[in-house]
């Protein structure tokens, strides 16, 4: 059964006096009322940042999921000639595609390529240059069968793991530690696809270290740049959490927070969510009175107090670009 929502508050401004209608099924995420406990709108603030730096013609979605990502691309970026999302799910990407060209406008859909390609990461892609690439990944590695509910938008088979050839040096081993080898892997593959001036997006959980962030960005060849940093309630945080605190040990702990007393100390400060000024340290910075590890966070959604986390979305480019 599909269930239909509006979606033209979320994508922004720019969607005035249109009705933007999409489908989602049970395996997909629904969006939100609060605007802020969506992924989804913390990447349409950050395409408004980047389209004011120039003209951009091609943009990839990878995973796009409910295909709410590109039908935002579409919109904010005016100059789209190629329009490609690729899922690892053919069902949800034929959902995708429906949800995203039913919204098009006439003159968009005789100037626009939509394209979609079924497969993992970049892989299914023609070997072809875009200008904008994003990525908004699952990050715990999972046994499970993920073909049942929303287990794909936060879990990744093993199986579908990209193969390091480097897989014994140090900083590999951190970003396994720390459940970024699935972003790593996509980074690695989208240099091949990245236009001269192109950018890859990636939005991403501050769970992490951002230092550790940066180095796999520079480690890869890309100028390192976070567009913007907010704070994200925890949805489903009865299946995320869990898979988290598997993976903590005495050297590796993720980053969550109370969810109310974060919101408030922003709100306190005059802090906007998202920020453009602000990065991820100083947010971390902070909420710090408020952090919980992941094994924290499961004993305070056990007594029923919300918990969030940092999010943000990191831009990389060529350094010669």
């Amino acid at each position: 059964m599909l269930h239909t929502q509006s979606v033209g508050s979320i994508i922004g401004p720019k969607t005035e006096n249109r009705e933007l209608l999409i489908d989602t099924n049970v395996n997909m995420y629904s969006i939100k009322d609060d605007l802020t406990s969506n992924w989804i709108y913390f990447a349409f603030k950050a395409f408004e940042k980047i389209s004011t730096s120039g003209s951009y013609t091609s943009f990839a979605t990878v995973g796009t999921g409910n295909g709410l990502d590109a039908l935002g691309a579409s919109i904010i970026f005016s100059d789209l000639e190629k329009l490609y999302l690729s899922d690892l799910d053919a069902e949800a990407l034929n959902l995708s595609y429906q949800n995203v060209y039913r919204n098009l406008l006439d003159h968009q859909r005789k100037k626009i390529q939509l394209k979609i390609f079924c497969g993992s990461l970049m892989k299914p892609y023609p070997d072809e240059k875009i200008d904008i690439i994003y990525a908004n990944l699952p990050n715990i590695p999972s046994d499970l069968d993920l073909s049942e509910g929303m287990l794909s938008a936060s879990f990744y088979a093993h199986k579908n793991i990209f193969k390091f050839t480097d897989s014994n040096s140090s900083l590999i081993k951190e970003l396994q530690s720390y459940l970024l080898e699935l972003a790593y892997a996509f980074l690695y593959q989208a240099r091949h696809y990245l236009s001269q001036r192109g950018k890859v997006l990636l939005n991403l959980g501050g769970r992490v270290p951002g230092d550790l962030v940066q180095s796999m960005f520079e480690s890869l060849g890309y100028q390192f740049n976070e567009v913007l940093c907010g704070f994200k309630f925890q949805t489903e945080a009865d299946l995320v959490i869990p898979g988290y605190a598997k993976y903590e040990n005495q050297a590796v702990t993720f980053d969550f927070y109370l969810y109310h007393e974060a919101v408030e100390v922003l709100k306190k400060n005059s802090i906007p969510n998202p920020s453009f000024e602000l990065d991820s340290k100083d947010f971390k910075k902070i909420l710090e009175p408020f952090r919980l590890t992941a094994h924290e966070a499961l004993v305070e959604i056990g007594k029923q107090n919300p918990v969030g986390h940092i999010c943000y979305v990191i831009e990389g480019s060529r350094k010669n670009s």
